[in-house]
């Protein structure tokens, strides 16, 4: 019998790991920057960083002072020991560091069956969230590195004998993780003071469970090296974070909060939005279905911790479950109130970080839950995994997809080397199939047509859209320069006055795919 019970463990374990393989494959088919057909300008912004990176001004995101620039440096350490190009470069450390993440994260869980719900969850978000797999978003690479420190913090817990050296090295090393993920998003200060507070209190229940005095000294003995390397370390981090701010080459009104009467309009939207989706009124009712499933679940674990008051004063209850519920919850308020999120428009992917925290803490609380109530819970969970499949833009299974948007580029490398000036969401992605030998730059607003009869002595960057001050340079050095038309000119005038120089038309307006682009020079005075 034990033998067909671990042969059996056997068989789950390898359909469980196999299943999770497929479903990473599947999100990279999917979604890698190589492979997407909609790649667009913020994510073209993580290619141009990459090979074009110059530290220490590039340590965050063009021309702001936030989302640090893990992925682009690490993808140009690549370029630098491999012949992959920019944009393989970024889809290999994007998805490195999300499967990273997820393989850190689900040792938190106990069952494979967890694991897999996760991979779902994680891999194939519902497409509100797709930012979480996309380049040029925090949230990935930032729960990648919560994901190892959580691991190094469940190690040092588990193994209770180890040489003070390493556990030093352990301490520093999962310290480090936590701030690159600050580093990365300044919203991980939540989860940080959650840890904190939720370290320091089972500290103190460890170090007063007993009434040895002496065992008791002993222990605080004990945990004095932790805490100094904890401070040493943190100081370390926040300088670090500090110093990429300040060589930051801009910054962004991210940081303010909305007033009463925005903050109520916030909410009456997300309000409207949400019963709108669970009244069916949306284009898609697999969406629909999901959000009631996430409803009744909601519910039902109300239902079942009102029946097990006592569980959450029990040592049972997990307290990683109890961290990730924290982050979701006061995540979401932060966010709520934020007028980052009123003046774009409400989008729901700046509430990433609550989805996926949401999803760890219900995993590791159902884990806990036995009998009639957990299967039920697991069920739902199971479903809404499933689910988020089937919502998907273009079905994940299918032998066919379509083909991806660098290979629509490919013919503006015949026009190399150039440099092209256009609208924000025309400009950079135009240069992610080529960075080498293509320049590109969003259009100076405040250009006139016709020029000027003088020239500006001093020109500055006079729109946030111009992330890049160096790569304006270099555009209007191209010999071959091109205006790009879509969403910004009616009509390609015979001359145009941009970032201080003036252009004139020297050849006729061609389209390449989608784009319409006419050929200007400098005009020399």
């Amino acid at each position: 019998m034990l033998s067909t019970s671990n042969s059996l463990k056997s068989i789950r374990s390898l359909i469980s790991k196999s299943l999770i393989v497929l479903i990473f494959l599947l999100s990279f088919r999917r979604f890698a920057a190589d492979r997407i057909p909609n790649l667009n300008s913020d994510m073209a912004v993580h290619i141009l960083m990459a090979y074009h990176l110059k530290l220490p001004e590039d340590l965050y995101y063009w021309g702001q002072n936030r989302l640090g620039s893990a992925v682009p440096i690490l993808s140009n350490l690549l370029l630098k020991i491999t012949s992959l190009s920019p944009v393989e470069a970024i889809s290999y450390v994007q998805y490195g560091l999300l499967l990273a993440g997820f393989i850190c994260l689900s040792t938190l869980f106990k069952t494979y069956f967890s694991r897999l719900i996760f991979a779902l969850a994680w891999f194939l978000p519902i497409p509100h969230f797709h930012e979480l797999v996309f380049p040029a978003h925090p949230y990935g690479p930032q729960f990648a590195f919560t994901g190892i420190a959580l691991f190094i913090i469940n190690y040092l817990l588990e193994q209770k004998h180890l040489k003070q050296w390493r556990r030093q090295v352990l301490i520093s090393s999962a310290t480090l993780c936590l701030f690159t993920s600050l580093w990365i998003s300044d919203l991980h200060f939540v989860f940080m003071a959650i840890l904190a507070a939720i370290t320091v209190q089972h500290v103190d229940k460890t170090v007063n469970q007993g009434t040895d005095i002496s065992w008791r000294d002993r222990l605080r003995n004990l945990l004095i090296p932790d805490v100094i390397n904890i401070i040493i370390t943190s100081i370390v981090g926040f300088s670090f974070i500090l110093f990429a701010k300040h060589e930051a080459s801009g910054t962004s009104p991210y940081g303010g909060f909305s007033s009463f009467s925005q903050i109520l309009e916030v909410l009456n939207r997300l309000i409207t939005s949400a019963i709108q989706t669970l009244t069916f009124q949306v284009d898609s009712p697999i969406l629909s279905i999901y959000a009631v499933l996430f409803v009744l679940l909601v519910g039902y674990a109300i239902y079942w911790w009102s029946t097990e008051r006592s569980f959450l004063l029990e040592s049972r209850f997990p307290h990683w479950a109890m961290l990730f519920f924290l982050n979701a919850i006061f995540s979401f308020g932060l966010i709520l109130v934020s007028n980052w999120l009123y003046i774009n428009d409400v989008s729901l992917r700046y509430f990433s970080v609550v989805y996926i925290s949401a999803w760890m803490a219900f995993l590791l609380l159902v884990e806990q839950v036995s009998g009639a109530y957990g299967r039920r819970m697991k069920l739902g969970l199971f479903l809404m995994a499933i689910a988020s499949i089937f919502l998907q833009a273009t079905p994940v299974l299918a032998l066919k997809v379509a083909p991806p948007y660098v290979l629509r580029l490919q013919p503006f490398e015949n026009l190399a080397p150039a440099g092209f000036i256009g609208e924000y969401w025309s400009s950079y992605v135009l240069c992610s199939a080529d960075p080498a030998n293509l320049n590109c730059t969003p259009y100076d607003q405040k250009g006139r047509t016709p020029c000027p009869d003088k020239a500006p002595e001093k020109v500055p960057v006079r729109t946030r859209r111009v992330r890049c001050s160096r790569c304006v340079r270099r555009v209007l050095k191209s010999p071959n320069l091109y205006l790009v038309k879509n969403d910004w000119l009616e009509d390609f005038p015979r001359e145009i006055e941009q970032f201080g120089v003036c252009l004139i038309r020297s050849g006729k307006p061609r389209k390449i795919q989608r784009y319409e682009i006419a050929r200007y020079q400098v005009q020399t005075r």
